[in-house]
């Protein structure tokens, strides 16, 4: 089928999407959130490189495994969720920032989210202590993915306490 004159030729469905995918190329993909994670994490991954001849670089936590890939990123505490997991907003370059969830390494609470009211209550005695103990801003090393519900495994730095350890001192579990 030829059409008229003055009339624009039919595209197949295949040759609009590509189109389309090509006009999207143009104009800048948005950024996904997988996308947005996977920068993150090579953001940070040059970031000590980059911090290695300033003096005020953040500190190694103890008991690391040797394997782990050392990430090390400043982050501003939103809200201690509870005894071992905090909300981040971590601010990785100029206009870009990340909100996520972090469990720190090596540390186990008690649930909160329970019928146990012992246990229920020994969570709330955890988050009370983790609160008490939280800076502003704290250091996120060897950032890692986490097995549930999107969060990220980190050893959380306070200056040079590693909050988890802290933790463990003052009566808490090991993971």
């Amino acid at each position: 089928m030829t059409p008229s004159p003055g009339e624009a030729p039919r595209r197949s469905r295949a040759a609009l999407h590509r189109r389309a995918a090509s006009d999207a190329a143009k104009q800048g993909h948005p950024v996904t959130p997988v996308r947005f994670i996977v920068l993150f994490i090579l953001i940070l991954a040059i970031l000590p490189s980059a911090l290695a001849n300033d003096s005020t670089s953040p500190p190694t936590p103890t008991g690391t495994s040797d394997e782990a890939i050392t990430i090390s990123a400043g982050a501003e505490v939103l809200i201690v969720i509870d005894g071992d997991t905090i909300r981040i907003r971590a601010h990785m370059w100029p206009g870009q920032q990340w909100e996520g969830t972090i469990r720190l390494y090596g540390m186990d609470s008690p649930a909160l989210r329970t019928t146990c009211q012992a246990e229920k209550a020994q969570g709330i005695m955890a988050r009370a202590t983790l609160v008490s103990l939280m800076p502003p801003r704290v250091y996120l090393v060897n950032v890692k993915p986490g097995k549930f519900g999107g969060r990220f495994v980190a050893a959380v730095m306070a200056g040079p306490r590693d909050l988890a350890h802290v933790l463990m001192e003052e009566g808490g579990r090991p993971a």
